[in-house]
């Protein structure tokens, strides 16, 4: 594991990863303007984007003051560097002078032996649950100072586990082009919430389609329009309803196939599987668009059990008209399930 100290350099790289590493924290210590980074892929192709310099600092500088992040504190950095949530990590350790630990990507970093105290850590919900089943792991959570949580969804086991917990976790909402997060939601904790609360200094709006827009100096001070459905509630809470360009026409009907993954994700996790699912569309002569169903498992051998049980969380619109069970999803690089190459696995 590479130990970066508080303002100090970059200790001799024993792999390639912490080259890497190195590299890009002397470019950011040499003053390089700007940086590229790929989006994830999550909503289509990734694409490369070019943050300047001002945009990732003002993105460091809210975070620590909204977290009240101080000096001398100790990161862990445990996420690819080759997305905006690893590389924020290197740049809020550099820019609030934080000690950093970095560990190459894996299931559960938390649970490395030797790992000193640490104070702030970005996980993906796979490392998080994980931790919560590894003592010395969930200790090192019950320590933390904060911990943010993003870049997938987040099961519904997960969260109901985490809301009777005090551990001090957000879930984060964000992408590349803003330069991390934006709004967080306290997932556990007296002050847990199923809406989002945008940071201080953030401005936001919809749009005709009800889609999200958001303005700060983590955009340059520009309007960054997107394609995420919200419900607001106030000014400055939101709750996120789905992607725009993810919506299923069915019949005229429109579906968002977020809402059926929440609740067939629920009903599972009631039944103890901890299972992956998707909404999504197939072609249907009479109806344009039938919603279907996508399982990463074995069938159900209570199928019947499982569609009573879902069918009374969701309207007979919402109700899948077919089920399919695959071994695996197609992933992005990031290792979210890529929904439109996991739809063309089960075509024709």
């Amino acid at each position: 594991m590479l130990f970066i100290p508080a303002g100090g350099p970059c200790p001799p790289a024993r792999t390639p990863y912490e080259q890497r590493v190195c590299t890009l924290v002397q470019a950011w210590d040499a003053g390089q303007p700007a940086f590229t980074l790929h989006t994830s892929g999550s909503t289509g192709p990734p694409k490369p984007v070019a943050l300047p310099r001002g945009q990732l600092e003002a993105s460091a500088r809210l975070t620590g003051h909204t977290f009240g992040l101080r000096p001398g504190q100790t990161a862990l950095c445990c996420l690819s560097i080759d997305y905006i949530a690893g590389l924020m990590m290197l740049v809020r350790a550099r820019v609030l002078k934080l000690h950093l630990l970095v560990a190459e990507p894996t299931a559960s970093p938390l649970a490395a032996p030797g790992l000193p105290p640490i104070d702030f850590v970005a996980l993906v919900p796979m490392q998080l649950q994980q931790a919560l089943h590894e003592p010395a792991a969930r200790a090192r959570l019950a320590a933390l100072h904060t911990g943010l949580l993003g870049g997938a969804g987040l099961p519904p086991a997960l969260e109901s586990e985490l809301r009777t917990s005090l551990l001090p976790l957000f879930l984060t909402y964000g992408m590349t082009e803003t330069a991390s997060h934006v709004a967080i939601r306290p997932l556990g904790g007296p002050s847990q919430s199923d809406f989002f609360e945008l940071l201080e200094g953030i401005e936001a709006a919809t749009d005709g389609r009800g889609c999200l827009r958001v303005r700060g100096a983590v955009t340059g001070g520009h309007w960054l329009q997107t394609n995420d459905v919200v419900g607001f509630q106030g000014p400055r809470h939101f709750e996120l309803l789905g992607r725009a360009d993810a919506v299923i026409n069915s019949g005229g009907v429109k579906i968002h196939p977020e809402a059926i993954e929440r609740a067939a994700s629920q009903v599972l996790a009631d039944s103890g599987l901890a299972v992956r699912v998707l909404a999504a569309a197939l072609p249907d002569a009479r109806l344009g668009q039938q919603l279907v169903l996508l399982l990463e498992t074995a069938p159900l051998a209570d199928e019947a059990v499982f569609l009573e049980k879902l069918s009374d969380k969701l309207t007979r619109y919402q109700r899948p008209r077919r089920l399919f069970y695959l071994d695996a999803f197609a992933e992005t690089a990031t290792g979210k399930p890529d929904r439109r190459a996991t739809v063309q696995k089960i075509r024709p």
